[in-house]
């Protein structure tokens, strides 16, 4: 593509952009006036640099596999209501603007978005959430603490509306907190677009267990950014389970600042029709010590894509980090499609880093094996398809007190 048409291009994802956002951003301004200088500050600077980017489009590295406009034209938005958080302890739960006096609720609201240099042109869509930042929960658990019972946040769409939610999640020194998010819809006609940024600090040997069960709309399209903070001996752990969405992008951010800290981020998707559904990741290992692992399966029927977009990084002086990274595929249709690309950037000399990828159709022998002890072809066929996904939560603490 020559240089005129490229900036043609990118005018025309430019102009299309503030058509389809226009109400969303009106609204937002109306409400700076209301806000602590700095982040009223901060959505100022938000608002001109997603005026300045546009929402990604498929000539980025990052996002050659995932192009969001031809289903965020079809829609018309408006926004949507607060989610509702249910059971568990609430009491550590605040709306957003509860908080905005805590300094650290706005250091967090303020922070820029993750930056490199693959990825500095293509936050559009955090920068997006920034203008309406302030709608969403603060969940903070001290020092010393753990949660009982799993928080519950579920969230349901209507039809044509936008939600930009921002959770702000702080897990004190020594705690631990089981969170799980339930993305539900009303019915599959209903089109709406989601916009999450969830920003988690984990303080030194605090752990969560964060898990998503995203069964959105099959109208629905869904952009998640989620950066994770790891302090020494800290434990993340995120699984996501996908099984609704149009259009589903789910990034992690993930920093090492404290030595022997890990992270571990798991997704299984089984999706069909014309389903997309991304997973892309970065790992930033910035101390010695630390462990990360990426597992992701999919299962694809009809049309259906899936996208994995792993990345470790490790800083010079990172040595003894320990990163792998694994993406397994059945594809149960012709026309079903993965796209597969972990990435190693290391600078440090002691690590023990590793990728695979794999994708291909269900296997023969295993079926087989199945219905010569009696077994349905479909019931096998679907027993296989569960152990499959089910690989994902091997290792993982998924109930509280283990």
């Amino acid at each position: 593509m020559s240089n005129a048409s490229a900036i043609k291009e990118t005018v025309y994802y430019k102009a299309e952009t503030a058509q389809i956002f226009a109400p969303i951003i009106a609204l937002a301004q109306n409400a700076a006036n209301d806000l602590p200088a700095a982040v009223a500050e901060k959505q100022k600077l938000a608002h001109n640099l997603f005026t300045q980017y546009g929402v990604p489009y498929p000539k980025l590295e990052r996002w050659k596999y995932s192009n969001f406009y031809p289903v965020l034209k079809k829609m018309d938005l408006a926004p949507a209501a607060l989610t509702d958080i249910w059971h568990g302890d609430l009491s550590f739960v605040k709306p957003i603007k509860d908080m905005i006096s805590e300094q650290w609720v706005q250091d967090l609201l303020c922070a820029t978005a993750p930056q490199s240099d693959e990825i500095k042109d293509d936050n559009a869509f955090w920068y997006l959430n920034d203008l309406q930042n302030v709608q969403g929960w603060v969940i903070d658990i001290p020092a010393n603490t753990s949660v009982n019972q799993a928080l519950l946040l579920k969230t349901v769409n209507k039809d044509n509306t936008y939600n930009a939610e921002r959770i702000l999640i702080r897990v004190g020194r020594n705690s631990r907190l089981v969170m799980d998010e339930q993305h539900q819809h009303e019915t599959n006609d209903h089109a709406y677009f989601k916009n999450w940024v969830t920003q988690i600090v984990l303080e030194d040997n605090a752990e969560l267990v964060h898990t998503r069960n995203q069964d959105d709309s099959l109208k629905a399209a869904y952009v998640q950014n989620t950066a994770v903070t790891l302090g020494r001996d800290a434990r993340y752990y995120g699984l996501t389970l996908n099984k609704g969405a149009h259009m589903f992008r789910n990034q992690y951010h993930i920093v090492f600042e404290g030595e022997g800290a890990h992270a571990s981020v798991r997704s299984s998707a089984d999706v069909g029709a014309d389903q997309h559904i991304d997973l892309t990741t970065c790992m930033y290992h910035n101390v010695k010590s630390c462990t990360s692992d990426q597992i992701v399966r999919n299962v694809l029927h009809d049309k259906a894509t899936g996208v994995f977009q792993g990345k470790v990084y490790v800083a010079k002086g990172a040595d003894y980090t320990d990163g792998s990274q694994s993406s397994k595929a059945l594809l149960l249709s012709p026309l079903a499609s993965m796209h597969a690309k972990p990435e190693l950037e290391i600078y440090a000399d002691e690590v023990k880093c590793a990728h695979g990828a794999t994708c291909g159709a269900m296997d023969e022998k295993s079926l087989f094996y199945a219905r010569s002890r009696g077994i349905p072809y479909e019931d096998a066929r679907a027993m296989l398809v569960a152990a499959f996904l089910e690989e994902v939560k091997d290792g993982l603490p998924l109930t509280t007190g283990e």
